[in-house]
């Protein structure tokens, strides 16, 4: 299996050509006439209970006219400009017949072009993403699925058929079964969609017209009628089609001239690149399997051991060992010594597992028990060597990179308050007001008092690491972390005085009059969660943040061996 890391398309090269093509040009459709549409098949798009519509859209004129009509008369979506003006709507009317309506005021400018996503059901609001911005939403939930089986769907109709008719251009239309998230439009939106992705359900690139029929590769070919196509500087360089695959071949080019150098991260990055353009280009999957195995160097992972606490100091460690790299503070650590030892084991094999499936494919990890055993083979005690004892194991080894790190805090905080409040049974009083009238009001038949509790409880962790080749002791990335896990309960022993229930009381106001008391923290936890629960939280938090760092900085790394400079020969 292939896995993509997204940034090393950019590490690769740094130069990628720019979205904004003035020289490119593209065919889209043109809706000039009346009765210019483009029926869609029904089948990949009827009763999709979630779906996302995309498409590019060019107005020429403000007229209200649809670009997309999906339904009949009384239930449909339709995609429109406001009457004359330039705001966007969304309209859907449900199978009540009830209106929906997102709009979206001055959003919209006559001859450019706007991409515009609708997303549809999954239990949540209507939604419309407009140039890759979240815009308004409408309390709707459903999808599609409301709409009568003998819906027609299209492209620039009028419902009525008379009328005003959609007058602009329009390109890229595509239907997916599933809600896509904002950061997906925005990723996709600006090329065309390569990539057999099964929640694609159908696709029109809308630059085609044969014998009547424009071209899908999802979803049937639809039909049109009177739109013609027309020629228009290119939206983005991606939307021509033939541009993928021309990055893609320059991508796979420069990385076969790196496996002929030996660089082999440097062609598996390239080879990735290229297939995130274009799935399966030429043989760069294969080529990439090589590169990976070419490539390979392990990383060994070093005992998460923690600092010596102040008290068992016994070395300033001047010698640049591993207390000199990571800090020289004395650790807080206010846990015993199996418990600091469950830590380390707790972190280490979270970041042990999070490392194999996060880093780049040709990093090879080194468990520690494979590399504590090296360790004691060269003599040598893993739990009392230093930082460079471990550096020069390693190097001996064949371990080009060593992960080296230590806690330096590790302590749970109390703190917590108290107040004493009064709480009253009361009984209604007759009373004859200043008026000469008779009325009734609550007074203190016994006052209670009670107290009003608070805990709080924070367990904190800071780790530092550092990443270093074996061979100089060059630090290649480190850092220091912290986390903190907290947890607070508020509640009120209520002793249930004379077996009166916390409901049948009352506390006094400032103006003396009675009020029901609020008893949502008479019945409420009590106990704080214990520090164990804490610590796995603060734990699982530090040890995501070290993957995420160590696979960034690997991801950008490659071994001495085979560093090439970009560009060279």
């Amino acid at each position: 299996m292939r896995i993509t890391i997204s940034m090393l398309a950019v590490v690769f090269c740094l130069a990628r050509p720019s979205l904004a093509t003035p020289d490119l040009t593209m065919d889209v459709l043109s809706f000039n006439e009346q009765g210019d549409m483009v029926t869609l098949p029904a089948a990949a798009l009827t009763g999709l209970s979630e779906a996302t519509l995309e498409i590019w859209v060019r107005w020429e004129q403000f007229n209200n006219a649809p670009v997309l009509l999906f339904g009949v008369k009384e239930t449909n979506v339709r995609l429109h400009n406001d009457k004359d003006d330039n705001h966007l709507e969304i309209t859907l009317r449900d199978a009540d017949g009830k209106k929906h309506e997102v709009r979206v005021k001055d959003a919209l400018e006559l001859n450019r072009w706007h991409h515009i996503a609708i997303l549809l059901g999954g239990d949540k609001k209507m939604r419309v993403v407009l140039d890759g911005k979240k815009r308004d939403d409408d309390g709707y939930r459903g999808g599609l699925e409301q709409l009568p089986m003998d819906s027609g769907y299209y492209v620039g109709r009028n419902p009525a058929g008379s009328g005003a008719t959609f007058r602009g251009t329009v390109a890229d239309l595509r239907i997916w079964n599933r809600r896509l998230k904002p950061a997906e439009i925005v990723a996709n939106k600006d090329r065309l969609f390569l990539r057999d992705d099964p929640a694609l359900v159908a696709y029109w690139q809308l630059n085609t017209i044969a014998a009547g029929m424009t071209a899908s590769s999802k979803g049937g070919d639809a039909t049109v009628a009177g739109a013609q196509l027309a020629s228009l500087p290119a939206i983005s360089r991606f939307l021509v089609p033939g541009e993928l695959e021309k990055e893609a071949d320059s991508f796979y080019a420069e990385a076969n001239e790196r496996m002929e150098q030996g660089a082999f991260i440097e062609a598996y990055r390239g080879f990735d690149s290229a297939l995130e353009l274009v799935p399966n280009f030429r043989d760069s999957e294969q080529l990439l399997a090589d590169a990976v195995e070419k490539g390979a160097f392990p990383v060994a992972l070093y005992l998460f051991k923690p600092l010596p606490l102040a008290d068992e100091q016994t070395t300033t460690d001047e010698d640049g060992g591993i207390l000199g790299r990571l800090g020289s503070a004395w650790a807080d650590l206010r846990v015993d010594k199996e418990d600091r030892n469950a830590l380390r084991e707790d972190l280490y094999t979270s970041v042990a597992q999070g490392l194999q499936t996060a880093t780049p494919p040709y990093v090879q990890f080194v468990d520690q028990t494979s590399f504590v055993g090296g360790l004691s083979s060269a003599g040598l005690d893993p739990l009392a060597v230093t930082g460079a004892d471990a550096l020069e194991a390693a190097h001996a080894a064949g371990y080009p990179v060593l992960l080296m790190g230590r806690f330096t805090q590790v302590f749970t905080n109390d703190t917590g308050s108290k107040k004493e409040k009064k709480a009253y049974t009361t009984k209604k009083q007759s009373y004859t007001n200043s008026e000469g009238k008779k009325k009734k009001r609550r007074v203190s038949k016994k006052a209670y008092t009670y107290k009003e509790r608070s805990k709080r409880r924070t367990a904190t962790c800071t780790f530092v690491f550092q990443l270093l080749d074996t061979a100089t002791g060059e630090v290649l990335h480190g850092a220091e972390l912290k986390s903190k896990s907290k947890d607070s309960v508020f509640y009120v022993n209520w002793d249930n005085f004379d077996g009166v229930p916390p409901g049948k009381l009352y506390r006094r106001m400032e103006d003396g009059k009675y009020t029901s008391l609020d008893t949502s923290h008479f019945d409420t936890r009590s106990l704080l969660k214990g520090k164990w629960e804490l610590y796995d939280s603060a734990l699982a938090d530090i040890g995501s943040q070290i993957v995420a760092e160590v696979a960034a900085a690997l991801s950008e790394y490659e071994p001495p061996s085979q560093a090439v400079a970009v560009g060279g020969n």
